[in-house]
């Protein structure tokens, strides 16, 4: 028999094996040999016998010999037992075990250890429960009195109620007079803040806000990389305006430069009243030359104000001197001693006019920026 034959033999015997026939095209004098029939007929039987045992029936009998048809007929013996097995333990009875079937055996009989335990644990539940039940019927008699005595109890607590509500009616009046009260306090302590930290002529903070605030806007700066413009305002000649107008004329002229001062500044400046006819400013985040800049700008729009008193003008002017923290100094006292010595080269140069800090200076010469101070 030669390779080709051989593969058709196995191709036949697999159809054989797999549907229960010969394939299409075998050669009749195979196909009608004794032998090969018999071999389908013998597959054909084992495969009924199978699909039968897999489908549940264990009735069918199988009229085969050999060592396969032996292993079939003792596994379907083994399944009649075991179904018989588990019909008994259906019926209650736990004391059955399996001998045989290797792993499972093993698991059919942890089952049927499961179910005797849960069984006695089922029993002890339903004697607690019977217990818990007893218990209950007297608890519901405890409690059909105390409800008894609950009931007469809640008369009592409703005639009480009655009283609590009256009191309460009277405790929530008293409480929304005393929150108009907190809300009138909180009102007259953020006026008395106010006025703490606010001059009353300008509307500027005052001194003592800027002791308070400079140092934290300082170290602010320090911690966020930037510089603060620090510029010190002087009206020029204010000693003269007093003494010819008035303290009356005077005092309008402080309070129109606060009020520029503070129209002309960000949200984030500190505008003060440094004290009489003196302002001091702390701008941060500004350069030199944007300080020196928006000093310029003050200068100019002051000096545009005309004050018209007793039938003659005044002519208002300021010297502004600026000084950069931390270039000038890093010290809160120096850097207002060399924005106030900025302010003195301003009076001296002329007045009216904006003089930046030396330090300042140099560093702008630096960054070869010469005519930022012509005008």
């Amino acid at each position: 028999m030669n390779g080709e034959e051989i593969t058709r033999l196995v191709e036949m015997l697999n159809q054989v094996i797999n549907v229960g026939k010969l394939p299409e095209g075998t050669p009749q004098e195979i196909a009608r040999h004794p032998a090969v029939q018999q071999f389908v007929g013998q597959v054909r039987t084992l495969q009924e016998f199978l699909l039968a045992l897999a489908n549940g029936n264990l009735q069918p009998e199988l009229h085969l010999g050999g060592r396969m048809a032996g292993a079939l007929k003792t596994m379907q013996s083994n399944l009649r037992h075991l179904t018989w097995q588990a019909q008994r333990v259906a019926g209650g009875d736990l004391n059955q075990r399996v001998e045989f079937m290797g792993e499972f055996a093993t698991a059919f009989n942890a089952m049927i250890e499961q179910i005797r335990l849960a069984r006695q644990e089922l029993a002890r539940g339903t004697e607690e429960l019977g217990q818990q039940r007893q218990a209950a019927v007297t608890a519901l008699q405890e409690a059909q009195t105390a409800w008894e005595e609950t009931h007469q109890a809640n008369q009592q607590l409703q005639e009480a109620n009655l009283k609590l509500q009256a009191a309460n009616q009277k405790l929530q009046e008293y409480n929304r007079q005393l929150q108009t009260q907190l809300a009138e306090i909180r009102s007259l302590q953020e006026q008395l803040r106010e006025q703490a930290i606010r001059d009353s002529l300008t509307g500027c903070f005052n001194r003592r806000y800027l002791e308070e605030t400079m140092e934290r806007e300082f170290a602010r700066a320090v911690r966020e990389g930037y510089t603060v413009g620090v510029v010190m305002v002087d009206i020029d000649r204010f000693k003269a305006i007093n003494d010819t107008f008035g303290h009356a004329v005077g005092d309008r002229i402080v309070m129109e430069l606060g009020h520029s001062l503070q129209s002309l500044s960000r949200t984030g400046d500190i505008v003060c009243r440094y004290g009489g006819e003196e302002f001091l400013l702390l701008l941060p985040g500004l350069t030199a030359e944007v300080a020196v800049e928006r000093a310029e700008q003050w200068r100019a729009a002051f000096a545009a104000l005309e004050l018209p008193t007793t039938g003659r003008k005044i002519r208002l002017t300021i010297s502004l001197g600026v000084a950069i923290y931390p270039i000038d100094s890093e010290d809160s006292q120096e850097i207002l001693r060399k924005a106030d010595q900025a302010l003195y080269l301003a009076k001296s140069n002329g007045r009216n006019r904006v003089e930046l800090s030396s330090a300042s200076r140099r560093e702008i010469k630096k960054q070869k920026k010469p005519g930022l101070f012509r005008r």
